[in-house]
């Protein structure tokens, strides 16, 4: 029984794992690449480097609302 519980847990960490499909982005530099994040990265929730954000001229952020965690910073 102890066996069973472990692979059935096993199984449901591997798949939370998979689903988080993480991505390393160095730098958002213009609106189009904020807007165009999930075309360049697609399926990418968790970033696993720094972000940084390096335009003033970038307004919205809408493009970044599949984001779910960033490991590092953000800036």
């Amino acid at each position: 029984m102890k066996k069973i519980l472990l692979i059935v847990l096993l199984f449901a960490y591997s798949t939370v794992i998979t689903r988080s499909q993480t991505c390393s982005v160095a730098a958002l530099k213009t609106q189009a690449e904020v807007d165009n994040f999930s075309t360049t990265y697609p399926g990418c929730k968790v970033i696993s480097s720094n972000l940084q954000i390096t335009s003033p001229e970038i307004t919205n952020l809408d493009g970044l609302r599949g984001i779910t965690r960033i490991n590092l910073s953000l800036k």
